[in-house]
């Protein structure tokens, strides 16, 4: 597991004698036992917090000593156990629920298929409805066959893609109907914006409102000189410079023809 809660005054209670030294040693060793989901012996305690110095292993030691129980030749504290417990049981639920609604919109879209089909099955007895009008070019009583278009799926829209495309990187509290989102896009910010956006906010545990203020952020630092948010594609150096160059030498003409009039 790569996430913890820690009550700051539970640990200010427990562990607010140590030293800085110790109390680097018991945050890697929090950290360790949460992210490898299992606890050490006291070399793995070692290993673990890269306590190279005679100082370093001392920390580590006391650490175990005061807050975590030796059993088998191996360290460990109920309150991690607790935590790692808990954690693996929510993923459990989380895994079920999901089944189970997934389940169910499989079921459901079974029975409108399956009531759809009943109710376009021709009764007993009758003719097949596959006749096409008599034209100029149908015999009577020549039965042609009608292609029916298939109906085409709806495509999502661009705030929908947006959303779907940064929740893969790690954004979870997504609103497609945002109006920062909406006037963005509007305004021409691509889906690559805000998934750049969205690596640096996870980076940084932050959400969607964080993703959201880093690509209106940059549109508008793109648009300062006109006020207002960027409409279309931001320029890069180059272009800008390419437009520069060519402002430049707009007017030039060779020495020859300067004298000429």
């Amino acid at each position: 597991m790569h996430y913890f809660k820690m009550n700051i005054g539970d640990y200010a209670k427990k562990a607010g004698r140590l030293s800085m030294l110790e109390h680097g040693a018991y945050t890697l060793l929090m950290h360790a036992c949460y992210d490898r989901e299992r606890f050490p012996t006291l070399d793995d305690a070692i290993d673990w917090c890269w306590a190279r110095t005679k100082e370093e292993k001392d920390a580590v030691q006391f650490v175990l000593s005061k807050f975590f129980d030796l059993v088998d030749g191996v360290y460990v504290q109920k309150r991690i156990q607790e935590e790692i417990d808990k954690y693996h049981e929510n993923a459990q639920t989380n895994k079920r629920i999901a089944t189970e609604r997934e389940s169910k919109r499989k079921d459901k879209a079974r029975t409108v298929n399956e009531a759809c089909k009943s109710v376009n099955e021709a009764p007993p007895n009758q003719e097949p409805l596959t006749k096409e009008p008599i034209t100029s070019n149908h015999k009577p009583g020549e039965i042609t066959h009608t292609d029916y278009p298939s109906q085409q799926s709806k495509k999502p829209t661009t705030a929908a893609s947006v959303c779907l495309a940064i929740k893969k990187i790690g954004i979870i509290d997504l609103n497609p109907s945002h109006p920062e989102l909406l006037m963005l896009i509007e305004a021409g910010a691509t889906i690559d914006e805000f998934m750049h956006a969205a690596r640096t906010a996870k980076d940084k545990s932050k959400g969607f409102a964080y993703v959201l203020g880093i690509v209106k952020g940059q549109r508008t630092e793109a648009a300062k000189a006109k006020g207002k948010v960027l409409q279309g594609k931001i320029p890069n150096k180059a272009e800008a410079l390419l437009k520069n160059n060519l402002e430049t030498v707009s007017d030039w003409k060779p020495p020859e023809m300067r004298a000429m009039k």
